[in-house]
């Protein structure tokens, strides 16, 4: 595990930096018996084996449950490996300032799970639907957002957040979790991530253009006349 980690590091910025969840799946009796031991250096994975270790396993998983599954015999390992794929949707991929991201949810109710830093200035979601709809939900809290739990809703078009308040004498945690819920099959969705409030911007651009192409209109016509 160690050596397919270190291999992950070497990748080049532009596949290790591409947001999407890696996923490791490890094959194994679940008995630590030689070296340092591999728990303390993988935060996700996901295993099958026999007669397994099951509190090292855990360890392996980062103490989360939901990233570990029990396979009894060969025919059940498709049956696993949907679970597995349908479990790390629900990692969160990491976004950068900047960014843009775009997504096709296949069914309704799928959803796409993103965190990233917010700056002190804040931060500008710009969600497009191309095709279908979808709707996002955010949260400063360590929770996955929903409709229900959530402080606040990310609608088609521009939405500015802004960081959350530092509290005198608390580490504030500027981290945001945005979950994008598919209303409709095969929805496609672009994403954009900016610093700061930006919104009206691509307004004013429009509204820009339109007044110099009316000027230049008016001055052609007055030319021809």
């Amino acid at each position: 595990m160690l050596g397919a980690i270190h291999s992950f590091k070497r990748l080049p910025d532009i596949r290790r930096e591409s947001g999407v969840p890696k996923l490791m799946v490890v094959f194994t009796d679940g008995v630590h018996v030689v070296g340092p031991d591999h728990a303390v250096a993988v935060e996700m994975a996901a295993k099958a084996g026999d007669s397994i270790d099951d509190g090292e396993l855990l360890r392996i998983a980062n103490n989360d449950t939901n990233f570990t599954f029990r396979q009894d015999y060969h025919g059940s390992s498709q049956e696993q490996i949907v679970l597995i794929a349908r479990q790390v949707k629900t990692v969160p991929q990491t976004l950068k300032i900047g960014s843009e991201t775009v997504e096709t949810l296949r069914y309704v109710g799928e959803k796409r799970y993103y965190r990233f830093g917010v700056p002190t200035t804040g931060t500008t979601i710009t969600l497009i639907n191309e095709e279908g709809e979808t709707r996002g939900y955010w949260t400063f809290t360590a929770h996955q957002p929903s409709s229900a739990v959530r402080d606040g809703v990310i609608t088609e078009g521009e939405t500015f957040i802004k960081p959350p308040l530092l509290l005198l004498g608390f580490t504030s945690n500027r981290d945001i979790v945005i979950v994008f819920e598919s209303f409709a099959n095969n929805s496609r969705m672009r994403i954009w991530i900016d610093e700061g409030d930006t919104t009206g911007t691509a307004a004013t651009n429009i509204d820009l253009m339109l007044y110099l192409r009316i000027v230049i209109f008016c001055s052609s016509t007055a030319l021809l006349k």
